[in-house]
């Protein structure tokens, strides 16, 4: 993975983000790094300190194998007994809760170097849909919303999170066009994330890859109306090019968006230079040996498995 990160940080004119995919540490995908327990777990310990130490270990494993954005954390609030795509993703059904620990969490990543990302405004701990296969409906007043999903977000952005990345769900409540998800929707990423949340880092897309984009709306008519509506880093994989292209052509046809392009270049730019891409572009494999999968990051993943475990019935 180093010499891979490596090499394409050779080829790049300007040092590149690399970005990962996992919520339960860098043992989640990578072999010898140290494995984690979900959110679930750790939501029943309880404990900011556990959660910053999920976090800072996740960071530390991350970065020393070149990858500066470890990829999302999980904030929403899993209010849903049937939620068939959150559930031990969540930290828990407690607003309170969750907004702590994930609090925690951001700053464990934060703290350690690593770009934090919250997943999926403006929540998804209500659905009843899996988003990877079909568009859902959360319906919800703003008031519900804002006593119970927003919670956690609102702490995600106090505590000074990098990223938040989209949900491809609609929320009639907080925007009233029919079957027009979040990841497409100016007034929540705009009106809502932005002016009203105050939250002024980089929004990023959830997959178009996901069938609730895929079947509902163009993929190239998406990705633009994803861009007007505020996000700045548009995850479009396997059709990457031609997302780009479509893209392009959008902001060549339309020079009135050529501002709002500069504005998501200046946050991915300045996201760089807060990971100290100028100074520690490439990765020795040596920094990888002494870090990843060491002895005290096994014995802080034995205490949150131990600390989660949970008696439902029993008696003395």
């Amino acid at each position: 993975l180093i010499a891979l990160v490596n090499r394409f940080q050779e080829l790049a004119k300007v040092p590149i983000l690399m970005c990962g995919e996992t919520e339960a540490g860098a043992g989640a995908l990578i072999k010898g790094a140290t494995p984690l327990p979900c959110n679930m777990a750790l939501g029943a310990t309880q404990s900011e300190e556990l959660a910053y130490q999920a976090g800072r270990i996740t960071a530390l494993e991350y970065r020393a194998r070149g990858v500066q954005w470890p990829g999302p954390s999980v904030v929403d609030v899993n209010i849903e007994p049937n939620n068939p795509i959150i559930n031990t993703r969540s930290f828990g059904d407690s607003p309170v809760l969750v907004a702590r620990l994930a609090s925690a969490l951001i700053r464990g990543l934060d703290e350690n170097g690593a770009i934090s990302m919250a997943n999926h405004f403006p929540g998804h701990g209500a659905a009843v849909r899996d988003s990877h296969l079909e568009l859902g409906v959360i319906n919800r007043s703003r008031e519900q919303m804002k006593q119970v999903e927003l919670v956690s977000f609102r702490a995600a952005i106090k505590a000074g999170v990098k990223a938040m990345c989209t949900a491809h769900i609609c929320y009639p409540a907080l925007e009233p066009t029919k079957g027009l998800p979040a990841t497409l929707s100016s007034k929540i990423l705009t009106d809502l994330l932005q002016n009203e949340l105050g939250f002024h880092g980089l929004i990023c897309s959830d997959s178009f890859a996901m069938d609730a984009i895929r079947n509902s709306f163009g993929l190239d008519r998406s990705i633009v109306m994803a861009f007007r509506a505020g996000c700045d880093v548009l995850l479009g994989y396997p059709e990457t090019a031609e997302f780009q292209q479509a893209l392009v052509k959008a902001i060549e046809s339309e020079p009135e968006l050529q501002p709002r392009l500069d504005k998501s270049v200046r946050k991915v730019l300045l996201l760089k230079t807060w990971a100290g891409l100028p100074q520690r572009q490439f990765i020795s494999p040596e920094q990888d040996l002494s870090i990843v999968g060491n002895r005290e990051f096994r014995r802080m993943a034995m205490e949150m498995a131990r600390k989660s475990i949970t008696v439902v019935k029993g008696s003395t």
